[in-house]
C-alpha cells in the first residue's frame, strides 16, 4: 500500500519514512523496502542526499494496477451481494459512514459529480458492514453480485468525504473487474 499512498499523495515521497508508514498503513520495514525498490527502479529520485520526489508516475500507475489486479484484489474481497432495489446506495451514505466505509469505483465517480449510473456498486470497509447490509436488505450473491465489499487497507483519507481515494489512473483497477458503467447523461471524458 506504500505505492498506492504515494500515487494518491505524491508529495508524501518527501516525508520521513515513519510518516509514510503511518499514512499508508504499512510497517516501517515495508516502507524502507518499497522506497529502496522504487529508487532502484527510477520511480523515486533522491536529490541532495535526502530530498525525494516521485517520477514516471504513469508507468508506476500501470505497474501498480497490474499488481493490484493479480495480487492484492483477490485478498480484498469481503463479500458479494445483490440488492432488491438498484438505487439503494443513493440513500446509504449515513449507514456507510457509521461503518467507516467508502464508495469506490463508478459509485465514487458518481458521488464526485460524474454523470454515471454505476452498473455495480463497490464499497471499501474495514470489515463486512453488517448493519448496512441488514438496513438495505442486501443478500449474499450466488455469483458476482451487484455489490462488492472490499477490505479498506489504507490509513489515509483525501477530500471527498465518503469517496475512496483514487488518483486519476488508480481508478482503473475498479473498472477492470465488472461491466462498464452506464452513462445517465452526456458523454464523460475519462482521464488516463
Amino acid at each position: 500500500m506504500v505505492v498506492f499512498a504515494l500515487l494518491c499523495e505524491p508529495g508524501l515521497a518527501e516525508a520521513p519514512y515513519r510518516e509514510i508508514a503511518a499514512t499508508s498503513g504499512a510497517s516501517l520495514g515495508s516502507v524502507q523496502g518499497a522506497m529502496a525498490e522504487l529508487e532502484r527502479d527510477g520511480f523515486v529520485l533522491v536529490r541532495g542526499g535526502r530530498r525525494r520526489s516521485l517520477q514516471r508516475t504513469r508507468e508506476l500507475v500501470d505497474r501498480w494496477v497490474a499488481a493490484f489486479t493479480l495480487e492484492l484484489y483477490p485478498r480484498l474481497v469481503l463479500g458479494r451481494f445483490d440488492a432488491t432495489r438498484s438505487d439503494w446506495w443513493q440513500s446509504a451514505d449515513a449507514s456507510l459512514d457509521r461503518e467507516h466505509g467508502l464508495w469506490g469505483g463508478e459509485t465514487a465517480a458518481h458521488r464526485l459529480g460524474l454523470d454515471l449510473k454505476p452498473s455495480r456498486v463497490l464499497v471499501y470497509a474495514p470489515e463486512l458492514p453488517r448493519a448496512l447490509i441488514l438496513e438495505h436488505r442486501l443478500r449474499r450473491a450466488a455469483d458476482d453480485g451487484d455489490i462488492e465489499f472490499r477490505r479498506l487497507v489504507w490509513a489515509f483519507s483525501l477530500p471527498g468525504g465518503l469517496v475512496a481515494p483514487s488518483p486519476t489512473g488508480v481508478r482503473r483497477p475498479d473498472r477492470l473487474r465488472g461491466p462498464a458503467p452506464r452513462r445517465s447523461g452526456p458523454r464523460v471524458e475519462r482521464g488516463r
